[in-house]
Parts: structure tokens; C-alpha cells; sequence
């Protein structure tokens, strides 16, 4: 497999020779614990944790050195690794648990760095997702340990004790190039001006011709000086504009995070307002099917009554065709006038009624002027249950207002007030007009 030429792919990875060699920090604490926590619930069949360190963090420099690589390519590169460092010929398979283990020791070293980049962050929730993802596909249930419990170790006990780590670390493993590092513009110590010390006067042609071969390699050195000074200058520059281009993408990330989150959260109250307002619209469109149909049924009693009545007059004739008529409309008229029998919602159906047997031939018989008298009734039918609505809303708070009088009236008789004792029961009354003091007449005392 191919990796491209940087800093990073050209540094092979030093193999430790004992765990000694690795730093004592937080990272390799966790790691260490990822291979205990493994060894105890998996299939191990190596138990020297140094090859699992010298696998997982060559990997990691792989991995970083190429952000691309397919969670497969990642598996086969951990496999190989563990046959270059196990040496023992009788050991030669690699157990899906060692895959896996060092898949996540990986992921770790990765994840707890101290600096990232915006395809780094990227790449390794790819291979977080991966990891995941492939588990319930490579893990084999061991002997007496419960598969649910197996998948969960690896799929969220792991995963949470990396992420419970709060400190970043710089691992030199992952950072050949820094081995060596470029010293800065103000390290560099300041060199003399170069040059000769005066040629002799009587200095030979050799020695002449020796003095200019000298002074042509100064001034090729100085040259090469002030380049290699350009160079270091032209190196720093970069390195902070580096530093100034990966906090820009910390910073991009973050937003972007941010307007995710939010765009999520209004996404969410937009599809809640939508499932309401459906709701709303198809409760209010079974009511107004339900209007619809009483309509049509009260559409369809309405004719049949009329019908009924026309018949019964034609029958049995006691008033003329014209007042039997007009007694119907009288009666309907009536009838819608009133809310406590017709709702709103039907006074239109009983209108439309009403003009329809008014245009009937039934009613050409009456005169125009009755024609014009029904027709102006039936127009009016709403403005007439306004006022009776009005009318009887006036009744309702007369009726309210002395409701509350009388129960002001009792109220008072309770408190023994003499003056307004009309509904005080009759041993009270008395009683009350004991308490009433009154003037002796002078005429009166001597009795």
C-alpha cells in the first residue's frame, strides 16, 4: 500500500523494545487499561501488551500520514503489523478481538491529541462509525461470555472511556519529523561579517592565486548563508500561518456544529408545528364534513315537511292553498329565527330551503305582494337572530342582576339588619324587633 511522500510516511516507525520506552502519561495509561479490559473479556492470543502498543501506534502513523483509508484497509494493516512483530511461527492467525482492540488503541492515540486538523476530526468519526458499525461482523461470541454483553463492551464501554478523557497529548511516536526540529528565527546565533586578513605584500603568485580561491568560497558561503536564513524565515512563516489556517478550522467546525444544532432544533419545532397543524386541519375537516351532512339531512327533512304540510292542506282543505303556505313559512321563519333550535351552521341551509319553495309553483298562486312579503322574511332571518340574541342577553343580566340583589337581601337578614328582615325566619324577626329600641311618651311613663 502506497502512502504519500511526507515528513510523516518517510519516518518509519521506531519499534519499542519494552514498555519502559513508552512515555507515562494519560494516554498510554488508557491504553494499557483497552488491553487489560480486552484480555478479560475477548479472545487473546498474544499476551505481551508491547506488541499491542508497537500495532497500534504504527498504525497511527499510517493513518495520519494518509486520511483515507477505509476501516478495511486500517484492519488489514493492523493484521500485517502483528505478524511483523510476533515473530513465532506457531501463531500466525490474528483473532478478531486483537483486531479490534487495536482498531480502538488506535483510534485513541488519534483522537487524544493535542492538534487536529479539520480532515483528521473528519476522518476519524468515519472510523469511528466503522469501528462500530463492523463490530456485530467480526466479533465470535467466546465460550461463556454472553454475545449482547461482548458487543456491548466493544461498542460502548471502549468508545466512553475515550471520550471520558478530557487531557490532549502530543505523542513523539506520531511526530518523526519534530525530532529534529528547525531552530527559531531569534535561536539562530548572529555570525560575524567574514573576511580575509589582508594579503601579504610579498606574497607569491601561488599564494595570490590561493588568497582568491579562499575569497571566492566566502562569498559563496555568506550566499549560502543569507539563503539558508530566507529559508528558516520562509519555514516560520509557514508554520504560522499553519497554526493561523488550523485554528481557522476549529473555529469553522464549531459554527458549523453550532448551526447544525440549531438548524435541527428548528427542523424539529417546524415538523412538530406541521404534524399539529395537520392534526387541526383534519379534525376540522372531519367537522365540517359532519356540517355538511346535517345540512343535507335537515335540507331533506325541511322539503319533506313542507311537502307533508302542502299535502295534508290540499287534503283536507280548512284554510286556503295561499295561508297554508304562508302559515308554513310563518312557522319555518320562526323556527330559524330562533339560535335554541337552529345553529348557525344550518341557517343557510334553511334559507336556501325556503327561497327554493318560494320560486316553487306551489307558491304562484299568492299575490306578488306576499311573494315579496315571504321573501323579505326569509332575507331577514339573520338580522332577526341577532336582536333575539341581543334581547335575550338583556333578559339574562336583568335576571342575573336580581339573582344577586336577592341574594344581597338574604346576606343582610343573616347579619340581623331589622331594616330589610323579610326572609329571616319568624323567631328571628321577633327577636330583631326586641333588640329595636323606642322613645316612653311622657303620658306613658307613670304606667
Amino acid at each position: 500500500m502506497e502512502y504519500p511522500n511526507n515528513s510523516v510516511a518517510n519516518h518509519q516507525y521506531r519499534t519499542k523494545k519494552s514498555m519502559d520506552e513508552f512515555e507515562k502519561n494519560g494516554l498510554n495509561d488508557l491504553l494499557e487499561s483497552l488491553y487489560v479490559k480486552t484480555a478479560k473479556h475477548g479472545t487473546i492470543l498474544r499476551r505481551d501488551p508491547l506488541i499491542y502498543f508497537n500495532v497500534s501506534y504504527e498504525t497511527a502513523v499510517k493513518v495520519r500520514a494518509n486520511p483515507t483509508l477505509s476501516i478495511d484497509d486500517i484492519r488489514k494493516d493492523i493484521e500485517d503489523s502483528f505478524k511483523r512483530h510476533d515473530l513465532r511461527i506457531r501463531i500466525r492467525s490474528v483473532s478478531p478481538d486483537e483486531t479490534i482492540s487495536c482498531l480502538w488503541m488506535m483510534y485513541a492515540i488519534l483522537y487524544l491529541q493535542d492538534h487536529n486538523n479539520i480532515i483528521m476530526i473528519r476522518h476519524l468519526s468515519a472510523i469511528k462509525r466503522g469501528i462500530i458499525k463492523k463490530i456485530s461482523l467480526w466479533c465470535a461470541s467466546p465460550i461463556g461470555f454472553n454475545l449482547s454483553q461482548y458487543s456491548e463492551f466493544f461498542s460502548h464501554e471502549v468508545p466512553n472511556m475515550i471520550e471520558a478523557v478530557n487531557e490532549r497529548f502530543h505523542s513523539p511516536e506520531l511526530y518523526p519529523e519534530s525530532a529534529d526540529p528547525l531552530p527559531q528565527a531569534h535561536d539562530v546565533p548572529e555570525v560575524p561579517a567574514a573576511f580575509l586578513p589582508p594579503l601579504p605584500a610579498d606574497c607569491s603568485k601561488e599564494g595570490k592565486r590561493f588568497y582568491e580561491n579562499c575569497l571566492q568560497i566566502l562569498e559563496l558561503s555568506v550566499s549560502k548563508q543569507k539563503a539558508l536564513e530566507l529559508q528558516l524565515e520562509a519555514v516560520n512563516k509557514e508554520k504560522e500561518r499553519n497554526a493561523a489556517v488550523e485554528k481557522s478550522n476549529f473555529s469553522t467546525l464549531a459554527f458549523n456544529n453550532l448551526l447544525e444544532e440549531k438548524y435541527n432544533k428548528l427542523k424539529k419545532k417546524y415538523d412538530d408545528g406541521i404534524a399539529e397543524h395537520n392534526k387541526v386541519k383534519a379534525t376540522m375537516q372531519k367537522l365540517s364534513d359532519a356540517v355538511v351532512e346535517e345540512n343535507r339531512q335537515l335540507r331533506v327533512q325541511l322539503k319533506l315537511k313542507i311537502a307533508r304540510e302542502l299535502r295534508t292542506a290540499h287534503e283536507k282543505p280548512s284554510q286556503s292553498p295561499g295561508d297554508t303556505i304562508k302559515a308554513i313559512f310563518h312557522d319555518l321563519v320562526s323556527y330559524a329565527c330562533d339560535p335554541e333550535y337552529v345553529n348557525d351552521a344550518h341557517v343557510d341551509t334553511v334559507k336556501d330551503v325556503l327561497e327554493q319553495v318560494a320560486g316553487s309553483p306551489s307558491c304562484e298562486a299568492l299575490p306578488p305582494s306576499e311573494r315579496l312579503e315571504l321573501l323579505t322574511d326569509i332575507l331577514s332571518i339573520k338580522k332577526k337572530r341577532k336582536e333575539l340574541l341581543k334581547n335575550r342577553a338583556k333578559e339574562q343580566a336583568k335576571e342575573q342582576a336580581r339573582m344577586q340583589q336577592m341574594a344581597n337581601d338574604k346576606e343582610n337578614t343573616k347579619t340581623g339588619d331589622t331594616i330589610n328582615n323579610f326572609y329571616a325566619p319568624v323567631g328571628q324577626q321577633i327577636s330583631s324587633a326586641n333588640d329595636v329600641s323606642m322613645p316612653i311618651p311622657d303620658e306613658l311613663k307613670h304606667i
